[in-house]
């Protein structure tokens, strides 16, 4: 589990989309 922080600046690295915050649309 991460934090808020955390999936904020790996969705950034994993996924370009903006929309996908949560990270899980990689």
């Amino acid at each position: 589990a991460k934090t808020p922080a955390q999936w904020e600046d790996s969705v950034k690295t994993v996924s370009p989309s903006p929309s996908c915050r949560g990270g899980f649309g990689k």
